[in-house]
C-alpha cells in the first residue's frame, strides 16, 4: 500500500530528502499491526511545509515518525504501529527543532486509513505565546529572558517557553526560540 502510494504521488521518501534527518525513532519491531495518516500540520492559520510528526502512546514510545514532503506541499505521509484502540499522541518538531505538542489525538485501528491526498488529516499546534498576550512575538522572547534571570515565573507560560521540550527552561530554549 505505502509503495502505491509514493508511485502515486511522486512522494520522495525522507532518506532521499537532502539534509533532513528524523528527529524521533520509532520503536515498531514489537508491532505487526498499522494505520496510515495523510496529513499536514498548521500553526494558527500558517501551513508547515518543513516539518516532522511523530507519534506516541501514553508511556512516551515512538510508534511512527516522518518528514513533511516539501514537494509535495507539507503533506505527511505517516506510518504508525500499535495495539488496537490505544490513544496516540503527537508531537511537530520544526524546521528549527522546536517540539511542539499537536491539539489532536486519534486512536489506533489496524489498518484504518486517516486521511487523503484531497482531504489531509489536519495536525494544529500552538504559538509559543509565553507573555500570554494572544500572541508568538519579540515580547515573548523578552519574557524568557526575564524568566532566566530572575526566576520569576507567575505572569507567563513556562509551557510555552519550554521549546525543546524537555521540560527545563534553560539558555537553549532562549537559543530556540524564532518570532
Amino acid at each position: 500500500m505505502a509503495l502505491l502510494l509514493f508511485a502515486m504521488t511522486g512522494f520522495t521518501p525522507c532518506s532521499a530528502q537532502e539534509n533532513r534527518t528524523n528527529h524521533f525513532v520509532p520503536e515498531m519491531p514489537d508491532f505487526s499491526n498499522s494505520m496510515t495518516i495523510t496529513c499536514i500540520a498548521k500553526m494558527g492559520d500558517l501551513l508547515l511545509k518543513d516539518c516532522e510528526i511523530a507519534a506516541f502512546d501514553k508511556d512516551g514510545q515512538c510508534r511512527g515518525s516522518q518528514l513533511s514532503s516539501i514537494d509535495q506541499n507539507g503533506k505527511i505521509y505517516l506510518m504508525v504501529y500499535g495495539v488496537a484502540s490505544e490513544t496516540l499522541h503527537f508531537k511537530l518538531v520544526n524546521s528549527e527543532g522546536q517540539i511542539f505538542d499537536c491539539k489532536e489525538t486519534l486512536t489506533f485501528a489496524v489498518d484504518e486509513v486517516v486521511g487523503d491526498l484531497l482531504e489531509p488529516f489536519v495536525f494544529n499546534v500552538d504559538l509559543h505565546d509565553v507573555n500570554k498576550d494572544g500572541k508568538q512575538s519579540i515580547a515573548d522572547l523578552v519574557a524568557i529572558i526575564h524568566m532566566l534571570n530572575n526566576g520569576d515565573r507567575t505572569p507567563y507560560d513556562v509551557k510555552a517557553a519550554d521549546l525543546d521540550g524537555d521540560g527545563i527552561l534553560t539558555a537553549k530554549d532562549l537559543l530556540l526560540y524564532r518570532e
